[in-house]
């Protein structure tokens, strides 16, 4: 059931956004567990990372960064949505839309997990490029499927939620790789 929701975030957004309404109620936190356990991996095992003596160390920061960006981009989301449409969404409904979405990023962690762990810095940075951008193309999907908006709504929406979050983002994480590369 669990891949069944990343599969159905990556290739069938709308109706499994549609579907996630009424069927799914907190199954989206295990997907949140998956990105912090493979970050987690990645920042002890990787060429960069802290090694196994920090790994509670390491695991922790992880975790409360994650759980702070995925706050975050719910507070985005619905302030956009209150913004833009009027759509008056709720802390859960933000969480469970944001947690789905975060499907995309267990695909790209998953994508990025080995090219990470030895050092292929410029193949991670872009898969996560390619990666960023399906997010933002999933969320817009999603946001016009499951809110009946018109698709300029959805995507002025998707620009300032999902665009801003995942591009700061991914602009946070590969500043270092684009400078060494420069």
């Amino acid at each position: 059931m669990f891949f069944d929701w990343i599969m159905g975030v990556a290739f069938r957004p709308g109706a499994t956004f549609e579907r996630a309404r009424e069927q799914l109620r907190f199954g989206y936190w295990w997907i949140i567990l998956t990105v912090i356990t493979l970050e987690a991996v990645i920042g002890i095992y990787g060429p960069a990372g802290y090694g196994v003596d920090l790994w509670a160390d390491v695991a922790l920061f992880v975790a409360l960064q994650d759980m702070i960006l995925y706050d975050i981009q719910a507070l985005m989301l619905m302030g956009a949505a209150r913004l833009v449409a009027g759509w008056q969404l709720s802390w859960f409904e933000a969480h469970k839309f944001s947690g789905l979405l975060w499907s995309i990023i267990v695909l790209e962690d998953i994508a990025t997990f080995y090219p990470a762990l030895v050092g292929l810095d410029q193949i991670s940075l872009w898969t996560g490029a390619f990666f960023s951008l399906w997010y933002v193309f999933v969320m817009f999907v999603g946001l016009r499927r499951t809110a009946d908006l018109s698709a300029a709504r959805s995507l002025l929406i998707t620009l300032l939620a999902g665009l801003v979050w995942r591009g700061g983002i991914f602009i946070w994480t590969w500043w270092p790789l684009i400078s060494k590369s420069l």
